[in-house]
C-alpha cells in the first residue's frame, strides 16, 4: 500500500501495519517510531476488520484495551510458567490456582492444559454478535483519539479509512475469489474462524456508522473502501485474495481511491 500511496501521491510513505494488530497496538507501534520522523502531511489509519474480528474471542481473553492476537497462545504460556511456580516451595503459587474462576474461564484453563496450543479450536459462534460490534467501533474510535494527542502539534492530518471486507464490498466473488476463500474455508485457523458471525453485510453500517461519525464530530477525515470500491471501474474484477486482503491490482486501486480522498481534504 505504501508503494502505491507513493506512486499516486509523489510523497514517501511508511506502512506501520502489524499482523493482526488491534487498533490499540497500532497506536502504539507508531508511538515507538515517532522519534525517528520529521514532518508528516498524512496519517491514513487503513483499520477497523483485525479489531472487529478480535472482538470475536472468548470473554475471557478480554483485557481493558481490547482483544489481541494470540491472546490465548499468550495465556497459554504464562500459564505454564505459573504450573512450574507451583512445584516449587514458598512461592506465591498459591495464589494462582485461581479457584474463584467460573466455568467458562475453568474449560480455557484445561484447553490451556493441552501440550500443543495450536491444537485448540476458538471460533465466534458464542459471541454477541451486537455487542461485539459495538465494542470494536469503541476500541477503533479510542484509538483515534489517542492517534490524535500523538499528532496534536505536528500539523499533520489524520485520516481514518475503513478496510473492505469481500462480503461487504460486493455481493459476489470473482471465480479466482471462489477458489481462494474455498481453500483457506477448507483449512481455517483460528483467526479466520473468528469471521464466522460478522461476514454478512448487515454487520458493515453498525460497525462503520459509530467510527464515521467520530470522525465528522472530529474534524477527522473519513472514508469506507468498502464504498469507495463501488464507484471503482474495478469493482468487478479479481481483488481479494483473502476476505480482508487485496491482490497488488487491488491494493493499487485502494491507494489510487485514498490519494484522491486526500486531494478532496
Amino acid at each position: 500500500m505504501a508503494s502505491r500511496l507513493a506512486e499516486h501521491t509523489g510523497e514517501p510513505w511508511l506502512n506501520l501495519g502489524g499482523r493482526g494488530y488491534n487498533a490499540v497496538q497500532e497506536v502504539l507501534l507508531f508511538m515507538m517510531h515517532q522519534h525517528r520522523f520529521g514532518p508528516i502531511n498524512n496519517v491514513v489509519v487503513f483499520s477497523g476488520l483485525n479489531t472487529l474480528t478480535l472482538e470475536g474471542l472468548p470473554d475471557d481473553l478480554a483485557t481493558d484495551h481490547g482483544r489481541y492476537y494470540y491472546s490465548y497462545e499468550y495465556q497459554h504460556y504464562m500459564d505454564k510458567y505459573n504450573d512450574d511456580l507451583k512445584r516449587r516451595s514458598r512461592t506465591y503459587a498459591s495464589e494462582l490456582d485461581r479457584r474463584g474462576k467460573g466455568f467458562v474461564a475453568r474449560y480455557l484453563d484445561k484447553l490451556r492444559g493441552e501440550d500443543n496450543p495450536a491444537d485448540v479450536i476458538i471460533t465466534d459462534e458464542q459471541t454477541d454478535t451486537a455487542a461485539r460490534v459495538a465494542r470494536a467501533a469503541w476500541v477503533v474510535t479510542n484509538a483515534l483519539r489517542q492517534w490524535q494527542l500523538l499528532l496534536a502539534g505536528s500539523g499533520a492530518r489524520l485520516s481514518f479509512v475503513l478496510q473492505p471486507m469481500a462480503y461487504w464490498t460486493r455481493a459476489e466473488l470473482t471465480p479466482e475469489e471462489e477458489d481462494i476463500f474455498h481453500a483457506i474455508d477448507s483449512c481455517p485457523n483460528n483467526f479466520w474462524r473468528l469471521f464466522s458471525q460478522i461476514l454478512g453485510p448487515q454487520t458493515h453500517a453498525p460497525f462503520a456508522e459509530p467510527i464515521r461519525a467520530f470522525c465528522a464530530d472530529n474534524a477527522l477525515g473519513f472514508a469506507d473502501m468498502n464504498r469507495l470500491l463501488r464507484d471503482s471501474p474495478l469493482l468487478n474484477d479479481y481483488l481479494f485474495v483473502d476476505r480482508v486482503h487485496f491482490n497488488d491490482k487491488g491494493y493499487d486501486e485502494a491507494a489510487r481511491l485514498i490519494a484522491a480522498m486526500l486531494q478532496r481534504r
